[in-house]
Order: C-alpha cells, then sequence, then structure tokens
C-alpha cells in the first residue's frame, strides 16, 4: 500500500497509488466543491436580501463580530469618452495621459507563426529563437460516458 491522503469534505481515505481510487476521489472532490460554491452562493444573498430589506450595509452578530456587505456595483470608465470629455474641458494632454493609462500588448498567434514557418526556414529560425516553454498547472479532466 502506497501513501494515503484523507479527502477533506468526503472523508474518503485515498491510496494515492491507486489511480482509479485517486481518480474517483477527486471527482466526489469536485462535486462537494461545486456544493459548497453553491451553498455559499445560496448564503450570501440571504444575508444580502436581509442586509437590502433592513438598509443596512453590515449586520452585527450575537459574538460581536459584523458580517459586511460588498458594495454591489463598482465603477468602470470608458476611457475613449474620458479623454474627449477631458479634452473638451481643457484639460493638458500630459494629465489626461497621467489619468489614462495606454496598454498595448502582442500576442503570437502560433498558427500563423508556425505556417511562415513552413514557407520560409529564416522564419522557422526565428520562432524557434523566439519561443520557451513555460509548465502549466496540470489538471485532471474526467469524461463521462
Amino acid at each position: 500500500m502506497g501513501e494515503e491522503l484523507v479527502v477533506p469534505g468526503v472523508g474518503e481515505i485515498v491510496d494515492l497509488s491507486d489511480v482509479p481510487a485517486v481518480v474517483s476521489a477527486l471527482e466526489a472532490l469536485r462535486d462537494y466543491e461545486s456544493l459548497i460554491r453553491e451553498t455559499k452562493s445560496t448564503l450570501t444573498r440571504a444575508v444580502v436580501e436581509h442586509a437590502t430589506e433592513h438598509g443596512v450595509r453590515s449586520v452585527e452578530l450575537p459574538n460581536g463580530d459584523r458580517a459586511e456587505i460588498s458594495a454591489p456595483t463598482e465603477n468602470v470608465y470608458d476611457p475613449y469618452i474620458l479623454i474627449e470629455k477631458l479634452r473638451e474641458a481643457g484639460m493638458p494632454e500630459t494629465r489626461i495621459g497621467e489619468i489614462i493609462e495606454e496598454t498595448v500588448t502582442h500576442r503570437v498567434r502560433a498558427g500563423e507563426a508556425k505556417k511562415a514557418a513552413k514557407a520560409n526556414p529564416a522564419y522557422a529560425e526565428a520562432l524557434e529563437e523566439s519561443r520557451t516553454e513555460q509548465p502549466r498547472t496540470q489538471y485532471v479532466t474526467i469524461r463521462k460516458r
């Protein structure tokens, strides 16, 4: 028997060398995780509804703690409209540049890069010289029949 693990919330003890048992436990844990998310969502809605009905943003608990309800909205600005309006209001361009951050990103379209590499050895060399491998988070997908 290999190393064992107690699966939290499920309570099952799994032999980590028994791959079918590990996959089964992983599936059970994912189901449990989903149930926890749904339950948290329901409980959160209940607290928010209570606070809304009473017109408060926090609820005093019997032990003296407070349950605080976060703001239901966030401000999102349209940078293009804001630039236009600030210019119309006479704001200097340097100040507008301090308020509106311009972000440029570049992304390699791997499929197109591979096509170019097949067409020209120099392109293939450029592609290879620019490529690095980065580890990704591993996961297991369980497919039902």
